[in-house]
């Protein structure tokens, strides 16, 4: 059995709800190789928190979008936020799932409101219950996490980018879960169950203030 670091991390939501006593996770998981492991996680507000050695994934989910869920080959989000509390800078370098193809997308720029649209040109369509005209790529360069810094990726307007569930191989409703698997650049891979949860109110996050000793 491989431990994760015990490291406490303060998950703070200053929002109009907020939900008291949230846990450190503590993770540990058997080995399926070098540096390989499978991490427990538990319930958040929303999504789960991971913590693998000095790793954190917080808030994984994927949003339904709506309360049908989504249908067999929809796409879906996949959004988290990856810290590192280590002394060494790490890259994210590949996610997989058996549900589903994981690729890569980035926020289009917004449209102009003012500009002219083309009388015979396609109208935008959207996934149900997922994205809205977003197309993803499967390779993507390695996204390093900072030391004592954290990198989001999410649809928020801060976010680096974030990665979609393609064509899922199963109808997905709120409550259920796909598997992900993030692997990094220092042989750390990381199995999550991510749950699919309704949509939520934004708020202000502050996941990766260590609590003092």
């Amino acid at each position: 059995m491989i431990s994760a670091a015990g490291k406490a991390v303060a998950v703070r939501y200053a929002a109009a709800a907020v939900i008291a006593g949230t846990a450190a996770v503590a993770a540990a998981a058997c080995g399926a190789g070098p540096g390989a492991q499978t991490s427990e996680q538990q319930s958040h507000v929303a999504g789960v928190n991971v913590e693998a050695g000095d790793l954190l994934l917080r808030d994984l989910r994927v949003e339904s979008g709506a309360p049908e869920g989504y249908a067999p080959g929809d796409d879906a989000v996949l959004q988290v936020w990856i810290g590192n509390e280590g002394t060494e800078a790490v890259a994210l370098v590949g996610v997989e799932s058996p549900d589903g193809t994981i690729t890569f997308a980035t926020a289009e720029p917004e449209a102009d409101p003012t500009a002219d649209v083309a009388a015979d040109g396609p109208a935008a369509t959207s996934t149900p219950g997922g994205p809205e005209a977003i197309e993803g790529e499967r390779s993507f360069a390695a996204i390093p996490i900072p030391i004592d810094g954290y990198v989001r990726l999410d649809q928020g307007p801060q976010q680096t980018g974030f990665f979609l569930l393609e064509n899922v191989e199963e109808r997905l409703l709120a409550g259920e879960e796909v598997e992900v698997a993030f692997h990094f650049s220092d042989g750390t891979a990381v199995t999550v169950d991510v749950p699919v949860v309704p949509p939520k109110e934004p708020v202000d996050r502050e996941y990766y203030e260590s609590e003092e000793p």
